[in-house]
């Protein structure tokens, strides 16, 4: 405020070879430079207080990072596989058929799961991936009721195309000397298969026999279609 009150009381001092008005603004002049340097006082005073210490080290937050090696038995800390570590197998054999006249095709199936895991497993989970095209899946409510674009020629309704899905003509189970139906729930997409007995860890296996066949969807179905091409 003395500053202020100081340069406010300064004479003027107008340019004789000007006029009266140019003193008046000059005036003004002074008095907002006043008001600036006021104003830049505080601002200088703050400048002058020393800046409160930091604890920050930057060398602890990027300090190199080490993780114990092994992190586990299953899984080394570099993602090599450890000295425990096990994936379990599926080995498929198929004998399938596919009529090009009704375009279905049907397939004879084994598979032979083995199970290295460190569990017995109650249970095996399969995918059912025809039954996307089913009217009732959730694809179907998700995507819309037309999966793929239509072209002209396709057989399946223009409204709403939809196949069966997957229908199962047997499903079995070998598990050693037994030979059984098949306990089995499936629900959109997937199957579970409830085993009579838990297939035993770190090497059971079990044989899975399927029949089943499904009508191949037209070319609305993506990549698991049919459709006319010139030859």
């Amino acid at each position: 405020m003395i500053l202020a009150y100081m340069l406010i009381e300064l004479p003027l001092q107008p340019i004789p070879i000007l006029s009266g008005r140019f003193s008046l603004m000059n005036s003004r002049i002074v008095v907002c430079s006043s008001m600036l340097m006021v104003s830049l006082v505080p601002i200088a005073a703050q400048t002058d207080r020393a800046p409160a210490a930091s604890s920050y080290d930057p060398r602890i937050t990027f300090a190199p990072m080490t993780l114990p090696e092994p992190v586990n038995e299953y899984r080394s800390s570099n993602g090599a596989p450890g000295p425990a570590y096990w994936q379990n197998e599926a080995d498929y054999e198929m004998h399938a058929e596919l009529d090009t006249q009704t375009k279905v095709l049907a397939n004879d199936e084994v598979v032979t799961y083995t199970n290295n895991s460190p569990d017995a497993l109650p249970s095996l989970w399969i995918q059912m991936e025809q039954n996307l095209y089913r009217k009732d899946a959730r694809g179907q409510v998700v995507n819309g009721s037309m999966p793929r674009r239509m072209r002209a020629g396709d057989s399946a309704s223009a409204s709403s195309p939809s196949t069966e899905g997957f229908v199962l003509d047997s499903v079995e189970i070998e598990q050693g000397m037994m030979h059984s139906k098949a306990d089995y729930i499936i629900d959109d997409t997937r199957m579970q298969v409830r085993l009579p007995h838990p297939l035993a860890p770190k090497g059971g296996s079990l044989k899975l026999h399927i029949r089943y066949h499904y009508q191949v969807p037209g070319v609305w179905g993506g990549r698991t279609s049919w459709g006319m091409s010139k030859q």
